[in-house]
């Protein structure tokens, strides 16, 4: 029946969408729709010199590594005993080691991609290929957010708001101490005191 036909790419587009809901949380920059108006004192830009530094989002597992390049080999494994041996059972190993193979793969290629950096012209971060940047003189205000996982773990934000768009990271982040006095002499405000201890 057609209506059978669309079922899995429905599943998928809802799978797809929740996924993209909760990762959408934990990336260091989103859209806004109303992020408020830009401070009149950072019209001129930052109140402060800013020296250009680059704080990294994600750091490289080497255990992480060997895990991805055993899976892949497992991979390859029943790919082949599945030539020999045709069967079911070789085949949903096959994707299952595939699966995670490339899940773990993009996490490390991932984790070296995402940053956040400052300079004299504003806040920037960069997800996968583009970078994003929030100039100062849009920066509209400072604010802590939290994101709750389905483990219970907690994590606390600190976020840099302009009209349109958000720039935040983990109170966890390497650096994040460093970065959060940066931005915060450069725009002259204080960072409300998160009223929810972080976890991770």
């Amino acid at each position: 029946m057609p209506g059978h036909d669309i079922e899995p790419l429905v599943s998928a587009l809802v799978i797809g969408a929740g996924a993209w809901f909760l990762i959408r949380r934990t990336l260091p920059t989103r859209h806004l729709l109303h992020g408020g108006a830009p401070l009149p004192h950072l019209a001129g830009g930052p109140r402060v010199a800013v020296r250009p530094a680059r704080y990294p989002g994600g750091q490289r597992s080497r255990v992480l590594a060997v895990m991805t390049w055993t899976c892949a080999t497992a991979a390859v494994g029943f790919a082949l005993a599945g030539v020999v041996r045709p069967g079911p059972e070789l085949t949903g190993l096959g994707i299952a080691a595939t699966i995670v193979t490339a899940t773990m793969a993009f996490s490390q290629w991932f984790a070296g991609r995402v940053h956040i950096r400052v300079d004299s012209y504003g806040v920037h971060s960069r997800v996968l290929i583009r970078e994003h940047t929030l100039a100062w003189n849009t920066v509209s205000g400072l604010r802590v957010r939290y994101v709750i996982l389905g483990s219970g773990a907690r994590l606390v934000y600190y976020c840099v708001l302009s009209p349109h768009r958000e720039v935040a990271f983990p109170s966890s982040m390497q650096g994040a101490d460093t970065l959060r006095a940066t931005i915060a002499a450069a725009t002259a405000l204080e960072w409300p005191e998160p009223e929810v201890q972080a976890t991770l």
